[in-house]
């Protein structure tokens, strides 16, 4: 986190439906958002989508895509849907009580490890991150119904 206050993780989530944050520069690259879809909170306040785009992690043995994050400025935090992770890059993560693991589904090699803090999972900061869109992969969002981040208003104090 900055000094100034903004908190700059990405944090896994196992009830997020989309990858989104509310901090464009995440997405070097991006797309504006076309369709009239919000992501809606558990308290049922609706947050519109701005812009789609794509981020990359790097780590020594593959990169790792988050692909179509939705950008969405009122939201407190930046959250990785891990269903869409997952299937994104091949992966699986392993939750312990004090730290996760990321791991690659065929070789079951560790592609990248992060401690629990406060009860989050938040990615290493340390992580490599490159943020563009994916030049190859179609945005599919447009006319799409978005779902309910679930525990969303647990992130929103």
């Amino acid at each position: 986190m900055h000094s100034y206050g903004v908190d700059t993780n990405w944090y896994t989530d196992t009830a997020a439906t989309d990858h989104l944050t509310s901090q464009l520069d995440k997405l070097t690259t991006h797309e504006k958002y076309k369709g009239t879809d919000q992501i809606h909170t558990a308290s049922g306040a609706g947050m519109n989508i701005c812009n789609v785009g794509h981020a990359v992690i790097d780590t020594p043995t593959k990169p790792l895509h988050l692909n179509n994050i939705l950008h969405v400025p009122p939201a407190q935090k930046s959250l990785v849907s891990v269903h869409r992770f997952s299937s994104d890059n091949h992966a699986s993560l392993e939750y312990f009580p004090n730290h996760f693991l990321i791991k690659d589904l065929d070789t079951r090699k560790v592609l990248l490890q992060g401690r629990c803090r406060d009860g989050l999972y938040p990615l290493p900061s340390n992580s490599s991150w490159r943020g563009h869109l994916a030049p190859s992969s179609p945005l599919h969002l447009y006319g799409t119904i978005v779902w309910v981040i679930h525990h969303y208003r647990s992130f929103e104090n």
